[in-house]
């Protein structure tokens, strides 16, 4: 199915294709009016388009046998400013650990451009302003990064520290959620629940403990007085798959919610389920009876849903490697969970 992207006229993106088959892709932007670039540096904003919003995109084809090459183009192009989306033929173990490494968001399946350009196109367009602001401690670079792209698409910004004292007074302004990593450098886990015990704002959102499971879990983080701020302590890989399938759910539920609030579910359950035969048995004549779905209001309100709705799946599409199907509990519980 061919899908119109529109590019609001005042944002400008720049696409550089470092992939073993840029024509393939090249067409597919060009259509779409992009500016694409094979090879070179990415190009600095022209005169005359100070107002505009230039943001460079840098779409890299990676594999198990070039992540070594792959990793200096990564760090090259954003070096240049760039925001860099990774194409793969496949999601292997090796793949997943240069994007946690290198701190890239989005991996696409090769060979699938339109999904590609949809997905590069929907961040672009117009939000409803920022939902929220998440603070995470965390001194990686990359993690920040990931959850920046994460939490940025869905319109929640981010506050990052590295140090236990300005994750506090970030803590004063109002926050959704907040992230910590227990792994930090120079983090210490009972001053940190001393902190906390004497600043209720923590638990005034959902707080998160997560810790890299190379770096070992220990007693103390478990029985610290860490179960009283939070049930588990997950793995990265954990956290991050947790935040960007919440993400998506309140995304996307709140349009199907309203299309269901329009065609009055759950009493239209039935025509889910049931056959037009069936239907029109149990409804009697209360079928004669029903509202107007298809007037002018509530179609166009249908049709903003599914907008809304087509939306988020293209926003999600680079970022669905990070949520695995599940398979056991989080990492370490922290309270008997």
């Amino acid at each position: 199915m061919h899908v119109e992207i529109a590019i609001p006229e005042h944002y400008m993106q720049e696409i550089r294709l470092l992939t073993g088959n840029n024509s393939f892709y090249r067409d597919a932007f060009l259509d779409a009016g992009y500016s694409v670039l094979d090879s070179g540096s990415l190009r600095a904003p022209e005169r005359g388009h100070a107002d505009a919003c230039l943001e460079r995109i840098a779409i890299i084809e990676i594999a198990d046998g070039s992540l070594d090459t792959a990793a200096e183009t990564a760090g090259r192009m954003m070096g240049e400013g760039a925001r860099v989306l990774c194409l793969a033929r496949a999601d292997t173990p090796a793949v997943r650990g240069f994007l946690f490494e290198a701190g890239i968001a989005d991996l696409f399946t090769a060979d699938r451009p339109r999904e590609l350009v949809e997905s590069v196109a929907a961040p672009a367009e117009p939000s409803d302003g920022e939902r929220g602001v998440f603070v995470m401690l965390d001194d990686r670079g990359a993690r920040v990064r990931i959850m920046r792209s994460v939490a940025g698409r869905f319109g929640y910004g981010l506050r990052s520290v590295v140090t236990v004292e300005e994750f506090f007074e970030e803590l004063e302004a109002d926050f959704t959620a907040s992230f910590v990593n227990l792994g930090a450098s120079g983090f210490n886990i009972n001053g940190f629940i001393r902190r906390s015990h004497s600043n209720g704002r923590i638990k005034l959102a959902p707080f998160m403990a997560y810790k890299d499971t190379r770096e070992g879990i220990f007693v103390n983080e478990v029985i610290s007085g860490l179960n009283r701020l939070t049930k588990a302590i997950l793995s990265p890989e954990e956290m991050f798959g947790f935040v960007t399938g919440m993400l998506f759910r309140k995304e996307i539920v709140g349009p199907l919610d309203e299309i269901s609030l329009i065609l009055g579910y759950p009493e239209s359950a039935g025509f889910a389920r049931e056959s037009f035969g069936r239907l029109c048995f149990s409804l009697g004549m209360g079928a004669f009876e029903m509202a107007n779905v298809l007037n002018e209001a509530d179609h166009a309100r249908m049709r903003n849903a599914v907008e809304r709705m087509r939306r988020a799946l293209a926003k999600s599409n680079g970022i669905r490697w990070l949520v695995r199907d599940v398979e056991k509990l989080p990492t370490c519980g922290a309270g008997g969970a």
